[in-house]
């Protein structure tokens, strides 16, 4: 049905316009379609997997786009320390010495750590008062969480790996 479509349509249209209309042409497109596409899964597939959490009113039945602007930050936040694999990479070329290296990872996943637990911090308290009300309101999870706390989150997503890293990751000794 949709090559169908796209055979009837006429793409000499947009040889008119320049590469940079197009290219943010696309972009606004896949932006609107990701957000669609996560509002239809949201209501399609919590209802399904938590009914009864849906049904208590502890979860929602669907998101608005706000809502879901607002958890792909979060959790976008919450991925954001695996860019400490690249480091790695770049300490590996610069340093010579595996325990100049190891220190420089660690420093600069020390750094990441509290950087993204700061972010963590920030979204988490924007998020999950708007999103999960009525889980907040039954105590189900914190409304507040401490910079501390966010740091512990991103500890553990990254220590068992539920980021694009986990924490013995900084041990391989790729060639």
């Amino acid at each position: 049905m949709w090559c169908r479509f796209l055979e009837r349509f006429d793409f000499s249209i947009l040889s008119k316009f320049s590469v940079w209309f197009k290219l943010t042409l696309l972009l606004v497109v896949g932006v609107v379609a990701v957000f669609v596409l996560a509002k239809l899964s949201w209501a399609w597939i919590v209802p399904k997997i938590f009914p009864n959490m849906v049904g208590k009113g502890w979860l929602p039945e669907s998101l608005t786009y706000f809502q879901i602007l607002k958890l792909f930050l979060f959790f976008g936040f919450l991925n954001l320390n695996s860019f400490t694999k690249e480091f790695h990479l770049i300490w590996k070329e610069y340093f010579e010495s595996l325990r100049i290296r190891l220190m420089a990872d660690l420093l600069t996943s020390i750094i990441f750590l509290i950087v993204v637990g700061f972010l963590v911090f920030i979204s988490w308290n924007w998020v999950m008062a708007d999103v999960f009300s009525k889980a907040v309101a039954y105590n189900l999870i914190p409304s507040y969480l401490s910079f501390w706390n966010s740091i512990l989150l991103v500890f553990l997503c990254w220590f068992i790996g539920l980021t694009g890293r986990n924490f013995f990751n900084i041990f391989e000794n790729k060639k």
